[in-house]
This record gives C-alpha cells, sequence and structure tokens, in this order.
C-alpha cells in the first residue's frame, strides 16, 4: 500500500477535525507516535463499492439492494454532500466514488476520504489538476471539467453523486456498457471534449 505524504494527512486531518455531520465517518482523533496516524469511526460494513462486487459475484448478476435501502444510501450521500456544500467555507470533496461511501453495521452509509477535498472561495477552485486517488476506477466518477484542467466549482461533485446513484440503482460502472472496464477510454473521450 502506498504511503501517504505526510503534507497530504495534515490536510486531512485539519479538515477532519471541523467536520461534524451523522453522514460522515467521524474523526475521533490523530496522533504522530511513531508515524502520523488518523483514527476514524469503526465502518464494520466496509465500502460500498466491495459490497456490490461480492453480492455480483454471489448472485451471478449485477447487485441491485433492495429500493428502501436505495434510497437511504441515496438520501445520506446527498445529506452528506448539503452539509459540505452549505459550511460558511464550502468544501469540495472532489474523489467521490463507491469506495469512499463505507457502511456501518446497521449498514448506514456515511462518507469518507477527505485526503483530495478542497475549501472553496468566492471565486470557486483553481483549475489545477490533482490525481484523484484510487486508480483507474475514480476516473469513471470524476466531472469533465477536472479531467480537462478548467476551472471548477461543487458541481463538480454533484456530477460526481450523480453517477454513484447510477451505480447503487444498477449496479453497473457509469459507462460500463460504452467502454467496458477501460476506464482510460473514458478519459479520452472527456479530454476530446466529449462526454460519454
Amino acid at each position: 500500500e502506498a504511503k501517504i505524504p505526510r503534507h497530504e494527512m495534515m490536510h486531512e486531518i485539519q479538515l477532519l477535525s471541523t467536520l461534524r455531520h451523522p453522514d460522515l465517518v467521524q474523526f475521533l482523533g490523530a496522533g504522530s507516535h511513531p508515524e502520523l496516524f488518523v483514527l476514524l469511526e469503526f465502518m464494520e460494513g466496509g465500502d460500498v463499492h466491495t459490497l456490490y462486487e461480492v453480492q455480483a459475484r454471489r448472485l451471478g448478476h449485477p447487485y441491485r439492494p433492495p429500493w428502501r435501502t436505495f434510497f437511504q444510501w441515496a438520501f445520506a450521500l446527498s445529506r452528506a454532500l448539503d452539509y459540505l456544500h452549505t459550511r460558511k467555507w464550502p468544501i469540495i470533496h472532489r474523489d467521490l466514488k463507491p469506495m469512499n461511501l463505507l457502511l456501518n453495521a446497521n449498514q448506514d452509509l456515511k462518507l469518507t476520504d477527505f485526503g483530495s477535498s478542497k475549501l472553496m472561495t468566492e471565486k470557486g477552485c483553481s483549475p489545477e489538476f490533482r490525481p484523484m486517488s484510487g486508480g483507474v476506477g475514480t476516473l469513471r466518477y470524476m466531472a469533465p471539467e477536472v479531467v480537462r484542467h478548467e476551472q471548477y466549482t461543487d458541481k463538480i461533485d454533484i456530477y460526481s453523486f450523480a453517477l454513484n446513484i447510477w451505480f447503487m440503482h444498477t449496479g453497473l460502472l457509469p459507462f460500463e456498457s460504452e467502454f467496458g472496464n477501460d476506464a482510460e477510454r473514458v478519459l479520452k473521450e472527456y479530454l476530446k471534449g466529449k462526454e460519454p
């Protein structure tokens, strides 16, 4: 597992220490002996992506949760984003994906991983490109303007939210019918100015 640079962990710790919401994984503390570490609420249900993979293998087809569960998860994610986007200094998560949606023992969904998050100012965020964590799978959930290095606002989280809802509803990766498992093709389409 790749080691996270200290400055990135410090950024995440500073951000997490200001956040309190029932639909976010709770920050419990941090320390630095012998290495920098973060303590978070234990989410024994794991992440949504892994749950869907395991269930799909077991069932032999894409997993679709019961409607009630799907709506509970969708509302939890929307409440978490509303909290982040309506603060005095709004926060853009920038890495919404099923691997960052964790479940507790009651199957309550909570958002985690603020390592790529950014505080917004009145002028929005700069068009700097910062690779999102999690490998090529993350490309499927990025808004086109992030991929194209364009100016963006919190709307990029709304785009990613919609793709996460698609995944949770269908059990299929976004754009899977067009590109299969080739997330690089999604990136190429974005860079050509197309939106798959």
